[in-house]
């Protein structure tokens, strides 16, 4: 699909292609806290929403693609857990390593930007559309994002887990056997493709925004402890 297009964004370009200056190592690390705090809220009607699309998938006469949608449910529970563990993480180091201190139930309760409901409100209109197997390639931009962007900071690399997958590719390895057997559904698949690419770049701004807002912040007590001295 068309993730390139991510780059034509001037919010993330600064992250994604940031040219002959490194990105900002605390910039990367708050980005990666926004992300996969709003990830959680993201992944949150995975289950639901896979559910959904296997009840919807049977109703339109596709049964393979209904077990399909259905297998696909059963690892949305350990991808948001995947998620949590990651905005759990995320968080206690960036408390060890940067200020201002961020209280991590706090950041979870907020509530999610407009861009997150949109992404939502796309879905269900996916599924509750004439064609709900294109929920598939959704799926695929969604998880395919996640994994890439938290890899933005390179000291969390290897304590993330959303970089991982339950069964390696799985949703585009269903998507291409779809293909395979059906070719003329490449057309909706890829207009589905790109529009969750739309929502998720939207999501990927607030997150930019958030973290730039983050990253230059400082500690009020360490501000006023400098001020007494």
């Amino acid at each position: 699909m068309e993730r390139t297009r991510m780059t034509s964004r001037p919010l993330l370009r600064q992250l994604l292609e940031p040219g002959d200056e490194a990105v900002d190592p605390k910039l990367a690390h708050a980005f990666v806290l926004q992300w996969t705090a709003l990830s959680m809220h993201c992944q949150e009607h995975g289950e639901r929403y896979a559910i959904e699309a296997s009840h919807r998938c049977r109703e339109v006469g596709e049964r393979a693609l209904s077990q399909t949608m259905l297998d696909l449910a059963g690892e949305a529970i350990d991808r948001y857990r995947r998620f949590a563990d990651d905005s759990r993480i995320s968080t206690q180091r960036w408390n060890e390593r940067h200020e201002p201190h961020v209280d991590h139930t706090m950041l979870l309760m907020r509530r999610p930007p407009d861009s997150v409901l949109r992404l939502f409100s796309h879905l269900e209109r996916l599924l509750a559309g004439p064609r709900p197997w294109t929920y598939l390639a959704a799926l695929v931009e969604i998880e395919a994002c996640a994994a890439a962007l938290t890899r933005i900071a390179p000291e969390l690399q290897d304590e993330l887990r959303s970089t991982e997958r339950g069964r390696p590719g799985q949703a585009m390895a269903d998507m291409t056997a779809l293909l395979d057997h059906k070719p003329e559904r490449l057309a909706p698949l890829l207009e589905a493709a790109n529009a969750t690419l739309e929502r998720i770049g939207d999501i990927l701004d607030d997150c930019v925004i958030a973290a730039a807002n983050l990253a230059a912040r400082r500690d009020r007590g360490t501000q006023d402890q400098r001020r007494e001295l």
